[in-house]
């Protein structure tokens, strides 16, 4: 959690405000960056099929392939986690997540919930429309239907219904409900109930995952207990049978999900009952045909379309087609994020996005992800904690086993064999403005100058969770067991800690000079007290896990149960359930050069800014040309590196209007440049030699 605070010192200029506020009204509040490979559902209607995800919705056109992508932050979807979904004849689809049911008929977002109208219970788990239009619900109620204006009940109250614990819902082709409940599956046809239990067939149908339905024959996916599966199972209206590969040629015993093609024949996600071998099998009646060719997993949600089109749901690889012959992946995620969530993120000096997960790296320059893992780097074949990038382009990474650093093409690895690291598990990392990396691990916090690695587990403690460098270029480092310590790089360590200790897991420097201390609560040090915040006094939750300052000095806040800002009088909470977050769970933030907040949680990363998100930027000048400046924003000094110095050339800083603010000669390829007289705001900058411009990029000053 490499957080970089500042002092404002200046007011902004009157055309500067102008010019991004401008900008930024015209953008969204909130962004979400998500994965969406853990497919949850999937529902057809003509050419779209609609694909509910763990990182939102996506409607993909099956005819030109366009996909496009719906979240808490671009539309008035609740949750991004999806728990189920169908659409109607007329398009209209209806989702349910944590938050209830919601409508969303292509332009309006309609949610229904136990505040807002007559649902007679919010925890629904599935949902499926009748050939009449009506909207059956599984709940921990009953079951529940909805024709649009009023709801009803069908619990043990009132009807014969065995259990009101309901966990599935399926329509049959005759308009049946089969509802998977807690006693067993339950068919009712309008008037009747009707329960499979144990004394009718040696089945758990309370695992029943899928179900298809071909003329009077029933096929179920359904599974024994503790992950056994016991095949597929057929009745024909009067028997119970199953298929296993003791009997048929049914590959493997776990089957998840099913559906038929146009010819009547029976499509099967199948799988080995302890997550082994997987295939996609065909029985037409008679034959079994099993091909498993590229198939990545277990599918567990499965879609044939009256065209013959196969639509593959996984767990963790997101979905695929089947063309007969290959499994052909299809991109669900409107992001390159390699997994859910993250653990923490950075923002280098070009305003590039870089965060780590257990999977790898992910690097967004606003535009474009790349992503780095086990698959093209050897360095990444274990847990990655932490993430920094140093003045020089250069990426440091905290794994499991040691410090790696990634120059755009190379990577090297420091680690107990080829260095003074005593332990190999790093778990904070931060470069400095002297460009010297600072790597903790679970024994020691190091420092590392390029050449030397020096150790500070004297002065710092052991187990430091974060490390990180405020505009003063101090050092800070922080751990459950010696709370924070700051360094002033030169000889003067000074602890911060509350007098009840406080279990630190973040900390940072506001610009009036407070040290803010997260852990078990919020607490502050003024220099003279500690005062201590709670959920008593307006914070979401007392397990505070990130921190950082914005350009307004607004402290935000991340905790395990929801995000926070500080304004020095009284907290701001923000939720899933009343923003953009993606996540309740937020394990860092960090604040871009336009005061953008990127939040890393367990379901993605959010950006929010108040007065609009401004992701679309002209890009800094970055290393791309041999140019290297830093800090990016800057506050007092702006340092240029210039890889092709000459003689003779000069850095021109020009404001938004067009006027020159401040020109420098470099005086080698290594320049420092006094800033500390500009107005916080966007500039450009460039360099030129006599009459020729050589580069020419955005500079951030706060």
């Amino acid at each position: 959690m490499k957080k970089t605070t500042s002092i404002l010192r200046r007011n902004l200029f009157a055309a500067i405000i102008f010019c991004v506020q401008n900008l930024s009204a015209q953008n969204p509040l909130w962004m979400n960056f998500t994965n969406g490979d853990m497919i949850t559902d999937l529902a057809e209607n003509g050419n779209v099929l609609w694909v509910a995800t763990s990182g939102g919705v996506v409607k993909y056109d099956k005819v030109t392939t366009q996909t496009t992508f719906y979240n808490q932050g671009n539309s008035g979807l609740p949750r991004n986690q999806i728990t189920a979904f169908d659409v109607e004849a007329n398009g209209n689809l209806w989702l349910v997540t944590q938050a209830g049911l919601s409508l969303f008929d292509g332009i309006q977002w309609t949610l229904y919930d136990t505040t807002n109208s007559s649902l007679p219970d919010q925890n629904i788990v599935d949902v499926a429309i009748d050939q009449n239009g009506l909207k059956w619900l599984a709940s921990s109620v009953g079951l529940i239907s909805f024709d649009g204006a009023s709801w009803s009940v069908y619990d043990t109250s009132h009807t014969d219904i065995n259990s009101n614990y309901v966990l599935r819902i399926f329509i049959s082709p005759s308009n049946e409900k089969w509802a998977i409940t807690s006693s067993g599956l339950e068919r009712f046809d309008g008037n009747n109930w009707t329960l499979y239990n144990f004394t009718v067939a040696p089945y758990s149908f309370y695992n029943t995952t899928d179900m298809a339905f071909k003329g009077n024959d029933v096929y179920l996916c359904t599974h024994g207990s503790f992950g056994q599966g016991e095949g597929l199972v057929h009745f024909d209206g009067n028997v119970w049978s199953d298929y296993s590969p003791s009997n048929s040629g049914l590959p493997y015993m776990r089957t998840e999900c099913l559906d038929l093609d146009t010819a009547g024949n029976l499509w099967i996600g199948n799988s080995d009952s302890w997550g082994g071998p997987v295939a996609l099998v065909k029985f037409d009646g008679v034959n079994w045909t099993a091909d498993s060719t590229g198939l990545p997993q277990l599918i567990n949600h499965l879609v044939v379309d009256n065209d013959n089109r196969f639509f593959a749901g996984t767990e963790s690889f997101g979905l695929s087609t089947y063309d007969g012959a290959d499994f052909i992946k299809i991109n669900t995620s409107n992001s390159g994020l390699n997994s859910g969530g993250g653990y923490e993120l950075c923002i280098d000096e070009v305003q590039d996005m870089w965060t780590v997960n257990s999977n790898g790296i992910a690097h967004f320059d606003r535009q474009t992800w790349n992503l780095f893992d086990s698959s093209n780097s050897s360095f990444l074949n274990s847990g990655v904690f932490c993430i920094a990038r140093d003045h020089t382009g250069g990426t440091w990474i905290g794994t499991n086993e040691g410090a790696v650093k990634f120059d755009g093409t190379n990577w090297t690895r420091w680690d107990t064999s080829n260095s003074q690291l005593t332990n190999m598990s790093i778990k904070a990392i931060t470069v400095d403005a002297d460009n010297a990396t600072w790597v903790a691990t679970t024994s020691a916090p190091f420092k590392f100058d390029g050449a030397n690695w020096t150790d500070y587990f004297a002065n710092a403690g052991s187990y430091i969770v974060d490390v990180f460098v405020t505009d003063d270029s101090d050092v800070w480092m922080g751990s459950p067991g010696y709370g924070l310590n700051r360094f002033d790089r030169i000889s003067t360590w000074t602890n911060y800690t509350p007098p009840m200790g406080g279990n630190f897991q973040a900390g940072a420097l506001d610009k009036n000079g407070n040290v803010w201390y997260g852990g078990s609560y919020l607490n502050r040090w003024d220099g003279n007290n500690w005062t201590s915040f709670s959920t008593a006094d307006g914070l979401p939750w007392d397990i505070v896990t990130a921190l950082a300052v914005d350009t307004n000095n607004i402290l935000w806040i991340g905790t395990q149960n929801g995000l926070s800002s500080y304004d020095g009088n009284g907290f701001t909470n923000y939720f899933v359930r009343n923003s953009g977050l993606t996540s309740d769970y937020i394990s860092d933030i960090d604040v871009d050069g336009f005061n953008n907040k990127w939040i890393c949680t367990s379901y993605g990363i959010s950006v929010y800014n108040e007065n609009g998100v401004v992701m679309s930027i002209d890009k800094p000048l970055n290393q791309d040309h041999g140019i290297h400046l830093y800090p990016n924003p800057a506050n007092e000094v702006l340092n240029v590196n210039c890889n092709s110095f000459a003689k003779g050339m000069l850095f021109t800083i020009y404001n938004l209007l067009g006027s020159e603010v401040c020109s420098s000669e470099l005086t080698s390829n290594f320049t420092k440049i006094d800033v500390s007289d500009l107005a916080a705001g966007v500039y450009t900058g460039n360099i030129s030699s006599g009459d020729e411009k050589r580069f020419t990029g955005k500079i951030v000053i706060r």
